[in-house]
C-alpha cells in the first residue's frame, strides 16, 4: 500500500520548485565540485541560517546513479523505512497489533505520503524525529549509554536541520527525568547526553566563529525582539480546539471533527489506564513527551506553517493507533 501511494504517477508528483530545487543545486554543485558545504538554508524566520548537515546528506546522494530525480527518490525511500521504524515503535510499546496499525496509519497518512515527494530540508524532520523516539524508549529499557548519547545527538541534528525541531525538546527533558540509578551512573548518562548533544552543533559554530558570530548575534536579535514585533492570535481554544484538530487530520486523514473525536478518546483512555501506570509506563513515556511539546508549541509566537508540526508526525500516527486499539478491546 504504501509503496503504491509514493510511487503512482510519480512523475507529476514530484515536488521540484522553491526550496527542492535550491536544496539540490547546492548538494549537486558540491558534489560535482568535490566540495564541503560550510552552512546550510537560510530560516524564512529571521536573517541566520541552519546547519550543513542536511546538505551533507543530499550531497552524498548525489553519487547515486539514479538520474535526475535521485533526491527524490531517496526521499521516497526514507519514507518507507519510515513506516518499517513505526512498526518497531509501536510494538516496543503495545505488541505487534499496535505496530501494525501504526504502520498501517503510517502508510496511508496524507502528510507522509505528501511528504515522500519533498527533498527540502524539513522533510527529513519527522523520520529524525521518530527515530529519537526510538532510542528514548531504547534507552528507558535498557538504560544503555548508546542509546541516550544517540537520542542527544538526534534531537540535536534535527534542530540544526529545522529549528522548528526545538520543539522536540521534551524529548530530552523527559530523558533526563527518567534516570533512575546511582549518582555516579546519572551524572554519565547526562555526559553521554550532552556529547550528542554538543557534535552536530559543531559545524554551525565553526562557521559562525569564522563569520563574525553572525549567526548567533541575529538569533538572539529574532529572540529577543523581533518575534515580537508580529502579532498572531493565540488564544487556547483556538489552539487546542481548531489547529490541533486540523493538524491531526492532516496528518492521520480524515476530517477535523473525527481527529477531534479521536483526541478526545485518547484523553479519556490516558486518563483511565492511569490506575495500571505500571504495565503502561512506556505508553507514558511517550504520551508526556507529546504533551510537552504541545505546551512548547502554544508559547511559539508566530504563524504555524503546516511544516512546522513535522515533529508531531509519529506521535500523532501512534497515539492514534493505540486510541483504536483501546476502542477495539
Amino acid at each position: 500500500i504504501a509503496i503504491f501511494f509514493r510511487t503512482y504517477n510519480y512523475l507529476d508528483r514530484v515536488a521540484v520548485h522553491a526550496d527542492n530545487a535550491r536544496d539540490v543545486q547546492v548538494a549537486k554543485f558540491a558534489a560535482d565540485n568535490l566540495k564541503i558545504i560550510q552552512i546550510g538554508q537560510f530560516s524564512s524566520a529571521g536573517p541566520f541560517f541552519y546547519g550543513p548537515w542536511y546538505y551533507w546528506l543530499l550531497e552524498m546522494v548525489s553519487f547515486l546513479p539514479f538520474g535526475f530525480l535521485t533526491h527524490w527518490y531517496a526521499a521516497s525511500f526514507f519514507s518507507l523505512v519510515f513506516i518499517l521504524m513505526i512498526y518497531y515503535l509501536g510494538n516496543s510499546i503495545g505488541g505487534k497489533w499496535l505496530g501494525s496499525l501504526a504502520a498501517l496509519f503510517a502508510a496511508i497518512s496524507p502528510a507522509q505520503i505528501e511528504n515522500s515527494f519533498y527533498v527540502w530540508n524539513p522533510a527529513i524532520i519527522p523520520f529524525l524525529i521518530l527515530a529519537a523516539l526510538i532510542f528514548l524508549v531504547k534507552f528507558y529499557l535498557t538504560y544503555a549509554g548508546i542509546y541516550i548519547f544517540l537520542l542527544g545527538f538526534v534531537v540535536s541534528l534535527a534542530t540544526t536541520i529545522h529549528f522548528q525541531s526545538i520543539l522536540s525538546l521534551p524529548i530530552l527533558l523527559v530523558a533526563i527525568f527518567s534516570f533512575k540509578q546511582s549518582v555516579g551512573q546519572f551524572f554519565k548518562n547526562l555526559l553521554f547526553l550532552l556529547i550528542g548533544i554538543s557534535i552536530p552543533v559543531v559545524p554551525l559554530l565553526y562557521f559562525d566563529a569564522n563569520h563574525n558570530w553572525y549567526n548567533s548575534k541575529s538569533l538572539i536579535v529574532f529572540l529577543t525582539v523581533d518575534q515580537f514585533r508580529i502579532w498572531v492570535p493565540n488564544r487556547w481554544l483556538t489552539y487546542a480546539g481548531i489547529y490541533w484538530p486540523q493538524t491531526w487530520a492532516y496528518i492521520i486523514g480524515g476530517s477535523r471533527w473525527l481527529s477531534g473525536l479521536v483526541i478526545i478518546l485518547l484523553s479519556f483512555f490516558t486518563f483511565f489506564k492511569l490506575k495500571n501506570f505500571e504495565s503502561h509506563k512506556v505508553f507514558y513515556l511517550i504520551s508526556i513527551t507529546f504533551v510537552l511539546e504541545v505546551i512548547l508549541y502554544r508559547y511559539y509566537r508566530g504563524e504555524r506553517f503546516i511544516y512546522y508540526s513535522f515533529f508531531a508526525h509519529p506521535t500523532v500516527i501512534l497515539l492514534t493507533a493505540w486510541t483504536v486499539i483501546q476502542i477495539h478491546k
